[in-house]
């Protein structure tokens, strides 16, 4: 199983199964300690928020409507 970091948004949902969490519940369990940095000008200037799908070809997590960003898979 291979892992690529993504960026999230706190208005994001992740799903683990069948279960769905929004992003922003789970950065508000995170201990005070802990902190995350915003998001990088160039990706919050980047427009609306995009949807991610899982690549069934090699298990990415990749942009919806476009070729995987790890293999390229476009069906």
């Amino acid at each position: 199983v291979s892992s690529t970091p993504v960026s999230l948004l706190s208005s994001d949902v992740v799903g683990f199964g069948k279960e769905r969490f929004a992003v922003d519940a789970l950065l508000a369990k995170m201990p005070a300690k802990q902190t995350v940095s915003a998001p990088s000008a160039g990706i919050a200037e980047a427009g609306p928020e995009k949807k991610m799908r899982r690549c069934p070809a090699c298990g990415c997590v990749t942009p919806l409507g476009g070729a995987c960003i790890e293999c390229g898979y476009t069906g």
